[in-house]
């Protein structure tokens, strides 16, 4: 199940006044939400993505920071992502990052429901 078939689901059981404008406030990151949303069309309906991993080494801290990545280019290679995930694929360089766009998702999700529950 999609974060948007549970926001719609708990919309029906405990209805949230503006939902779609709250959500695109919240979810301000242009394209984002769509990606993740055709992300998961892409996935279901069309082929696995072949994700892979960068790893890169800084030399002042020495530290190693791993990235799992999808390619920009094969992610194109799909025509049906619609207009705004299309564009947030176009603006990225040359791979998306998948584990720091969907901590960016949770985090922004996080925000609803930390609001919700001060309700």
């Amino acid at each position: 199940m999609t974060v948007v078939d549970i926001s719609r689901s708990f919309n029906k059981k405990w209805p949230i006044d503006n939902l779609d404008e709250k959500r695109n406030e919240i979810f301000s990151t242009p394209g984002l939400h769509d990606f993740l949303q055709k992300l998961r069309n892409f996935s279901s309906h069309w082929r696995i993505a072949k994700p892979n991993w960068i790893i890169m080494h800084d030399s002042k801290t020495g530290a190693r920071i791993a990235s799992f990545v999808i390619s920009k280019d094969e992610l194109l290679k799909w025509g049906d992502w619609g207009s705004k995930a299309r564009l947030y694929i176009e603006k990225t360089d040359q791979n998306i990052d998948i584990h720091k766009i969907i901590t960016q998702y949770k985090n922004m999700f996080n925000f609803i429901i930390a609001g919700i529950k001060a309700n």
